[in-house]
């Protein structure tokens, strides 16, 4: 009886609870160019039983003007926004994603100003972009003889300095780093 009970309460509800399918990659990152007509990358959805898959895109995130499509597991035009599948137990479906940039550029970046690899994130954000921008501004000068090349260190200093702030009599602090909470 003890075993019987055992089977029921451990054993028993791993069989109930068990999953129907797996996927291989929940998230798929892709990189591009702009100038790519179709940027894309893939996984897999195996199905473990026979099992019927309703799908719909929650939500889009991109610059204005790019387009995408999805294959699952065959590919729909551009625009289609969702569907069904009844996939048989022990199948693998190919599932992909392609975007289309159109020519437009953009890192959908949803308004910030600060960002990318390290960044405006990073520790020390101010003095490693600053010195870069700086030597770089300054080479392209003195290879060239144009002054223009420094407006680039000039105007991210006054944009620094914009967002500078001042207690009291104290001396300017500037902004070195800039994250989601400010």
């Amino acid at each position: 009886m003890l075993k019987r009970l055992l089977f029921l309460f451990v054993v028993a509800p791993g069989f109930a609870m068990a999953q129907s399918h797996t996927i291989d990659a929940h998230e798929v990152f892709m990189t591009g160019d702009v100038e790519d007509a179709d940027i894309y990358n893939n996984t897999y959805y195996q199905a473990i039983d026979q099992v019927q898959v309703d799908w719909s895109i929650i939500e889009v995130d991109g610059p204005e003007g790019w387009e995408y499509s999805f294959c699952f597991p065959n590919c729909h035009n551009i625009g289609v926004v969702s569907g069904n599948n009844t996939f048989p137990a022990a199948s693998e479906q190919y599932l992909n994603c392609h975007v289309y940039p159109n020519g437009i550029a953009g890192e959908n970046r949803q308004g910030q100003w600060w960002g990318g690899f390290y960044g405006w994130t990073g520790r020390f954000s101010l003095h490693m972009m600053g010195s870069a921008m700086m030597i770089a501004a300054e080479c392209a000068q003195m290879l060239t003889g144009d002054s223009k090349y420094l407006d680039l260190i000039r105007s991210q200093l006054d944009v620094v300095i914009s967002r500078g702030k001042r207690e009291g009599d104290g001396p300017l602090q500037v902004p070195f780093k800039h994250t989601d909470e400010g």
